[in-house]
């Protein structure tokens, strides 16, 4: 599951998600996510990289899911 954190910036907010493993960290992996999409659209993927020993991160940018500015993706 995906630990959800508001970072504040001068042009509004951006919701950041976090997977962490279990037990040790083998490496880091960021996601980006595409043009008209959100960041838990990969959820699964995270999760399965997570279950790796990965720490994932990965926003919504600004207009896409629960960042905030205009709307141009689907709400997560």
């Amino acid at each position: 599951m995906a630990k959800r954190e508001i970072l504040k910036e001068t042009h509004g907010n951006v919701n950041l998600c976090i997977w962490e493993p279990d037990g040790e960290v083998k490496g880091l992996f960021q996601i980006c996510h595409g043009m008209s999409e959100y960041i838990m659209r990969y959820d699964a993927f995270a999760t399965r990289l997570c279950e790796n020993g990965l720490l994932v991160y990965g926003i919504d940018h600004p207009g896409h899911g629960r960042s905030e500015e205009r709307r141009v993706g689907k709400e997560c």
